[in-house]
Formats: C-alpha cells, structure tokens, sequence
C-alpha cells in the first residue's frame, strides 16, 4: 500500500509498505479523509520530540472497515467509520479516577502507533465508531479536533454557561471553539489572531473578529464586554503572551483555559490571578463523552468546516505541510484523500 511516511525532519516522502493486518480485537480500515494537525506540523518541524522518523502520522481520520481482527463482532466490512486516536491505560491512578485525559500511558495514533497518513490503517475497535446519521464521510476528519474544542469549552463552563468567550488563535482549534462554544450556550464571541486571512475565515462564526496588532487589544476586551472581562477566554495558540493575556481578559471570578502547547514558560500577574479569584485550566485531549458530543455537533449541522477548509490528494501532503509550516497557505485547515 501507499503510506506518507515522515522520514527526517521537513520531509515527507511517498512510500510502498507492507498493508497492516488488524490484530485480535482491531479493524483494518480505507482511509477516506485524513486532517492535517497542528501537532503533526510540529513534529514535521521536528518540534514533537515524541514523534520519531519513520513514522506515519494521521490521528483526524474516517474510512470504510475493510477487514476485521478476531473478536470484532459489532462490524461490518463496508461499515463508515471515525476513530477515536487515543487509548487510555485503564489501570493508573489518573484512570481510575475517572481523569483519563491524564493517564501517562495514553497510547496516540500517529506518534506512538502508525496512523493514517496511508491507503490502509488497523484501529482498536472500541475506539471506532459507525457514522452517525447526518455526519458526511469528510467531516469525520474532524470530529478529533471538535472533541479538543468541546473539552475546552466544557472545562470553562464549570460553574455556567458563559455570557462572553473570548479566542485566541484563528486556527483550527481556535475556529472550532468558538463553533462549539455558540452551539452549546450562545454566549458572544471574541476571536483574536495576528493574520487577518485566518479571521476572515472565523468572522463567519464569532461577533467580533479582531488582529490583536491593530490598537488597543485590552480597550477592546473592555468594549466588547461593557468593562466586565470575559467569563471564559481560550488559549488556542500556546505561547505565553496570548496565555497571559487570556488570563488579563477574564473577569474576576472568569477562567482561562489553555489548549496550546507552543512554548513552556508564561509569566503572569499573580495578583490579578489571586485578586481577582481567576481560575487557570489547562487541557491536552479530551473524554470519551467529548468525542462523542463532538461527532454529534457536527452531525448536527452545529459546526461548519467546509468555508476554511481545502482538500488534496494523499500524494500533495509534503507540498501542503511545508506551505502550512512556512504560513503560505489561503486556507485554515488541509485534509487528505488517499483514495
């Protein structure tokens, strides 16, 4: 079979592999759309020093069910499916408290297994699902990606819905949690980026879209929130200035949550954190009932990705990953077809 496999940092190359064969309790499954993350643009950069060349990545993706393991009765060949890319240990303490996001023996598709950046990948079969009515072969590409989004929503709505969300990033993360935060309580949204090509893209789907270069970003916040803060503010970029400005942005009693991972260190203001009573979250993944929620917004028609989204063929992936590194691109999101 063909595989897109990562084989030194900036290179992708087109190779001819043996096709996997689905283990006890795995399903073997046609590749139909897989999405280009942002993680995998890192270790492409070879900034994820848990993905290793060779490898192949791929975590975003949907297929058809094209042989099964042993054991695999809920099944059949020719079955549409999306998968959820991370297994969980089960067995540690994280687990056992219901804290699966943090098991430190997670298992990830495309960094700790092979993914499907290929004609052919195997899958643990429960954690593959059958499509759900409504939900086109294409969009389950994103139903990983949504499943972050609604993780970190959800993280901010710990006391209630928010009346004001504020984004920071216009990226695909950034775009689906604003989505996602409209579908699931209405609250306005703020969007903020650098790049004024990315927040036309997310004006479609936010009250206000602002380039954090152009004036005053904190008179702003004031503005659109008649002077009281934010109650939820998102870091979907992950450096320490839109960390810290997210915390600056929330209201007092507001909380920040964290889904970027660009950089480690970020200085903030300890009394306002304090003061203020501000509560910072921080999130990598997602629970199942995330993944879930996210397979059902988009089946919904809740959240729309077609508008920034491009698509190419398995074989333009090392063209697209170097223009999506470079920031060459006049799109938000790539998703591959091997088929």
């Amino acid at each position: 079979m063909r595989a897109m496999v990562y084989s030194s940092p900036l290179e992708l190359q087109m190779r001819e592999v043996d096709p996997p064969r689905p283990g006890p309790g795995e399903v073997l499954i046609r590749v139909d759309s897989v999405g280009v993350c942002g993680s995998e643009l890192e270790g492409f950069a070879s900034q994820s020093p848990r993905r290793k060349p060779p490898l192949i990545m791929g975590h975003e993706f949907s297929g058809i069910i094209a042989e099964l393991g042993e054991g695999v009765e809920k099944f059949d060949i020719g079955d549409p499916v999306y998968v959820n890319p991370i297994e969980f240990c089960g067995k540690c303490d994280s687990c056992r408290r219901g804290e699966f996001p943090t098991c430190p023996n997670r298992i990830l598709m495309s960094m700790d297994r092979a993914g499907a950046y290929a004609d052919l990948v195997t899958a643990p079969a429960h954690r593959t699902y059958k499509f759900p009515a409504g939900l086109p072969m294409r969009a389950g590409a994103f139903v990983e990606p949504t499943a972050v989004a609604v993780r970190a929503v959800r993280l901010g709505c710990w006391n209630a819905l928010p009346s004001y969300v504020l984004v920071f990033g216009a990226g695909t993360i950034g775009i689906l949690c604003a989505q996602v935060a409209k579908a699931l309580g209405k609250p306005k949204v703020m969007i903020v980026d650098t790049r004024d090509d990315r927040l036309e893209f997310a004006r479609l789907f936010v009250d206000l879209a602002a380039n954090s270069r152009c004036g005053d970003l904190r008179q702003t916040v004031r503005d659109f929130t008649d002077g009281a803060g934010f109650d939820l503010a998102i870091d979907a970029v992950g450096v320490s200035q839109t960390r810290a400005e997210a915390v600056a942005a929330c209201r007092p009693g507001g909380t920040a949550v964290w889904c970027g991972i660009h950089s480690a260190d970020t200085s903030l203001d300890g009394r306002d954190v304090v003061l203020a009573e501000k509560v910072v979250r921080g999130t990598y993944c997602y629970m199942d009932a995330d993944f879930q929620k996210a397979a059902d917004l988009l089946a919904a028609g809740e959240i729309e990705v077609e508008s920034w989204t491009h698509h190419f063929p398995l074989e333009a992936a090392a063209e697209q990953f170097l223009a999506l590194t470079r920031g060459e691109t006049d799109y938000v999101k790539a998703v591959l077809h091997p088929g």
